[in-house]
């Protein structure tokens, strides 16, 4: 399958790598499913040639990779509200316009911006799933709230580079940020937090300073970091997503997540921590240096989908940006 917010990861991943037209031709494939009728991406993933995938059913004859059960066909994920992919797709779009100055290729998908645009400032105050997926869980999520706020602020830069006036697109953003920083923060346990009215620590919050949300070294961010740290490392720079969903007890560190804070490493220069934990990273590959979804806590043991794109697409934009460091970009 094709799921929107990995292959916008993917065509980042590649602009920062310096391969641009395949980054464009990632652009271009997600533009072609937008539906401007309605929600921009019907579906969180499509099939790989575009079109809606097909409903989750389960196979009760089939076991999986050490007797895993039960094996699903599909993913029920597809009929998921996630309101955060419609921003990963515009940021992954202005990084290319930055890299390359395309003002041709803005145009030419100039309706999915202001398609985009006007579904977000329709919608971004209804609840909505996250990044993490969990079923039948619909919350005001920080980093969706955060991603809404990405969404219209690109979609505002790019308006301007092609010299449309959308102020109102500027106004929402403003008001997005706003309630993110009035409700997504407990002054009690002084860091940002999963959901408003939640009090849950939450990985994806790493993300604040990777999309400009907050500068890294914000004291409301530092807090929020060293709490991450203190309580869904699993071990050196190995954490959690959070501690509990629908299954129980979070037990496996997600891969993506350590090369987040690898990134959130270096915009606070301390370069030797980014790569301390790239390093450990790439450790629990295999010899080929594929990396799985999750590693088996207290093991290297692959888990989840494998090879998964996320950490490979982490890890080029987390090394990107360490020998950007090194050219005084970042710090």
């Amino acid at each position: 399958y094709v799921w929107v917010r990995d292959a916008s990861y993917s065509a980042e991943a590649l602009l920062k790598a310096g391969l641009v037209l395949r980054g464009r031709d990632i652009l271009s494939f997600l533009t072609s499913m937008i539906d401007p009728s309605s929600k921009s991406f019907d579906h969180p993933f499509y099939s790989v040639d575009g079109t809606a995938p097909p409903a989750e059913e389960e196979v009760p004859w089939l076991e999986g990779y050490r007797g895993s059960r039960p094996v699903r066909i599909g993913n029920g994920a597809y009929l998921q509200v996630q309101s955060d992919i419609e921003g990963a797709y515009l940021h992954a779009l202005y990084e290319y316009y930055k890299a390359t100055g395309d003002k041709e290729f803005v145009r030419d998908v100039w309706w999915a911006i202001e398609a985009i645009a006007n579904w977000v400032k329709n919608s971004w105050k209804e609840k909505s799933t996250d990044i993490w997926e969990q079923r039948g869980v619909y919350e005001h999520f920080v980093h969706t709230k955060v991603m809404n706020w990405v969404a219209m602020d690109r979609a505002y830069k790019l308006a301007e580079e092609v010299g449309v006036s959308r102020p109102e697109w500027k106004e929402v953003a403003e008001e997005i940020r706003e309630d993110v920083l009035a409700n997504g923060y407990s002054e009690r346990k002084k860091s940002f937090v999963r959901y408003y009215g939640s009090e849950e620590a939450d990985a994806a919050l790493l993300t604040l300073p990777l999309y400009g949300f907050v500068e890294a070294r914000d004291p409301r961010f530092i807090s929020t970091l060293e709490r991450i740290e203190k309580e869904l490392s699993v071990s050196k720079g190995l954490l959690l997503r959070y501690r509990e969903d629908f299954i129980g007890e979070v037990v496996n560190p997600f891969t993506l997540v350590s090369t987040w804070l690898a990134r959130v490493y270096v915009r606070l220069g301390k370069t030797k921590e980014a790569v301390e934990t790239l390093k450990r990273l790439v450790e629990c590959s295999t010899d080929l240096k594929l990396m799985a979804e999750h590693y088996e806590r207290g093991a290297c043991e692959p888990m989840g989908n494998f090879p998964h794109v996320f950490p490979h697409s982490g890890l080029i934009m987390a090394v990107t940006e360490i020998e950007e460091m090194g050219n005084g970009n970042y710090g």
